[in-house]
């Protein structure tokens, strides 16, 4: 077995640090909207497909969150009900329909994690553009790999 590089204790202590802190925020943002965990998924997975420019449809939804599509149907209508998504139908094809993140309920993310971004942006500043390409290729095969890794699990 080989020796971990050195500092990868720390590391690996902090991942698990940001990963606790990030789902404390987003725990707390859940209890703020009235969500469930996994409705909280579904509106990152879709303001994330949003934000790649490929707004998910019911059944990619359903794949992203591991639900029935019964239940993906469930889970859509309480979310459009109470505002956090909006259902639009295709230009070219009346019969294709993509889920979006709600204005109100941008706004109301924007609202909450606003004081998130600017801790952001002041640690950013911290960095020259060098270290933060490094930091930056790091965090984007550590994703790939937890991908990956969370993939295997789900079978």
């Amino acid at each position: 077995m080989s020796t971990p590089p050195r500092g990868y204790d720390e590391l690996s202590l902090l991942h698990q640090r940001l990963a606790t802190q990030n789902r404390r925020i987003a725990d707390a943002f859940a209890r703020s909207e009235h969500l469930s965990e996994r409705e909280l998924e579904a509106l990152v997975a879709v303001m994330q497909a949003e934000q790649a420019g490929a707004p998910l449809t019911a059944g990619a939804l359903g794949r992203a969150v591991r639900l029935s599509p019964a239940a993906t149907t469930s889970l859509i209508d309480k979310l459009e009900t109470a505002g956090h998504l909006e259902r639009r139908r295709g230009v070219a094809d009346r019969r294709s329909v993509t889920l979006h993140y709600s204005p109100r309920a941008r706004a109301v993310a924007t609202q909450f994690f606003a004081p998130l971004g600017d801790l952001a942006r002041a640690v950013d500043a911290e960095f020259d553009e060098a270290e933060r390409e490094v930091i930056l290729r790091y965090l984007r095969r550590m994703t790939e790999e937890m991908e990956a890794h969370a993939r295997s699990l789900e079978g």
